[in-house]
């Protein structure tokens, strides 16, 4: 039993990190021009936009300074709850 829970416990921290590696990419390749017509970047733009909208509505636009919005690090900081969240619900040790 306590390896199952080990195994999901590291298959959810992985999907974790990888969201937020990818969410990284997509903000970062975001302000290079060409990478919008790539089929690459639509894809994670599929992944990444709904949180980030949500993010945005939450904050009411409240998170920009001039073009620079900051409300991604909203979303940063929940994938970082929901990790050390996953960490004390399985106590992994």
């Amino acid at each position: 039993m306590m390896l199952l829970k080990t195994y999901i416990y590291l298959m959810l921290q992985g999907a974790i990190r990888v969201y937020t590696l990818m969410l990284f990419a997509y903000i970062i390749f975001g302000y290079f021009p060409g990478n919008h017509r790539k089929k690459w970047f639509a894809f994670l733009a599929e992944l990444c936009q709904p949180p980030l909208r949500w993010a945005q509505t939450l904050t009411k636009g409240k998170m920009t300074l001039g073009m620079l919005d900051f409300s991604p690090l909203l979303v940063f900081i929940g994938l970082e709850i929901l990790s050390r969240l996953l960490y004390y619900l399985f106590a992994v040790v």
